[in-house]
């Protein structure tokens, strides 16, 4: 006997939103717990200017997306049936996002002291936000292929990008 339609769509569902949701709380209690090591070995003033080249980071990298993974998903699921238009798609993301991470993390490099002294009173901070940067190209990338797979409903490949 074969499974209804609705009942096909249903165990999709669930299966996408209980990967989701373990991939989730895998995610969250690992960072919590490398969080709590890095405090307990860094002290207050080390892991306080961690925190905030982590902040100036993500503040970054979100105006680096442009907006992008809500789009990639949206118009991907409209033109999933149109193979040609939806690897454009992902062709022209991945150009962009790719070309503008690694514009500002040039910038970013070179300008990144007078930030940190003008905004936050530290250069201190300069080394670990160099580290940080040089990993802004993957991020997004991996941001991007993210949404590609969200537009594609394969939930089990974004529990992989924890």
């Amino acid at each position: 006997m074969k499974d209804r339609p609705e009942s096909i769509a249903l165990k999709t569902i669930v299966k996408g939103a209980g990967i989701s949701l373990f991939g989730g709380f895998f995610g969250r209690a690992l960072g919590y717990l490398a969080r709590v090591i890095m405090a307990r070995y860094l002290g207050p003033g080390e892991y306080g200017l961690f925190s905030l080249a982590v902040s100036v980071f993500g503040v970054i990298a979100v105006f680096v997306m442009i907006g992008l993974p809500v789009g990639i998903v949206r118009f991907i699921s409209e033109a999933r049936e149109d193979k040609e238009s939806a690897r454009l798609i992902v062709k022209t993301s991945v150009i962009t996002v790719l070309s503008i991470s690694i514009i500002a993390t040039i910038l970013l490099f070179h300008f990144s002291d007078f930030i940190f002294l003008k905004f936050f009173g530290t250069q201190r901070v300069t080394p670990l936000f160099h580290i940080l940067l040089l990993s802004l190209p993957f991020s997004a990338f991996a941001i991007i292929l993210e949404s590609v797979a969200v537009a594609y409903q394969k939930i089990s490949y974004r529990m992989y990008g924890i």
